[in-house]
């Protein structure tokens, strides 16, 4: 993956256009030091509702100061992505091997209370890949708890790899041959969209799905 990654980062995020927010200019930006203890204050005081704080904490630890962002309004943190480097470790006949792949892992999306509904946590959700394709990520995933009940959102872009311990994991390929390898989990609207981001023949083909499961 790339190394010093911040400064081509931060250029990408500087060419990305945002809509105010309480009549400041909103920019996206790589997290300073103290950007980023408040993305994990937030995410402690939001994510310790359903599990103890100290193990949102735990996780957070791992967040990377060279691949975490957010967005700024004035002198205010609105929302941020902590990030890591992370490796899937699966096994199954459904899934590609992704264990020497290059990820990233969304380790908590926060969006400040006065900030909501603008629509900020879709724009960082929709950064991550484009950050990890960047830094030469083969792909991005995250968990998210079952009590956020927004599951429905992530698969707007990710498959749903597995759901155990009160987390859905979900994954976005970056890399095109992930990206065919993972079709068979991909609802159909992704699949679609998917097939002709590969130049695939976007005419339902049973073949996609012959053999999966409920």
């Amino acid at each position: 993956m790339l190394s010093n990654p911040r400064p081509v980062l931060q250029a990408l995020l500087d060419n990305i256009r945002l809509p105010p927010f309480d009549d400041f200019d909103a920019r996206l930006t790589m997290l300073d030091g103290d950007q980023k203890q408040f993305a994990v204050d937030l995410a402690v005081e939001e994510f310790g509702r359903y599990v103890s704080e100290s193990s949102v904490r735990s996780i957070l630890r791992f967040a990377s100061d060279e691949h975490s962002f957010g967005i700024v309004a004035g002198e205010m943190l609105v929302g941020a992505y902590l990030v890591s480097v992370n490796s899937l470790r699966l096994r199954g006949s459904n899934f590609p091997t992704l264990e020497n792949r290059p990820g990233l892992q969304g380790d908590a999306l926060v969006v400040h209370p006065m900030a909501r509904g603008q629509g900020f946590g879709r724009i960082l959700r929709e950064m991550l890949p484009q950050v990890g394709r960047i830094v030469g990520a083969d792909y991005v995933f995250g968990g998210a708890l079952y009590e956020l009940d927004n599951l429905n959102h992530w698969l707007r872009r990710r498959v749903l790899i597995r759901s155990s311990g009160g987390v859905h994991l979900t994954l976005e390929p970056i890399a095109a041959d992930l990206k065919e390898a993972l079709l068979p989990l991909a609802n159909e609207p992704l699949r679609d969209r998917w097939m002709g981001e590969l130049g695939l023949n976007t005419i339902a083909d049973d073949s996609f799905t012959q053999g999966m499961g409920p």
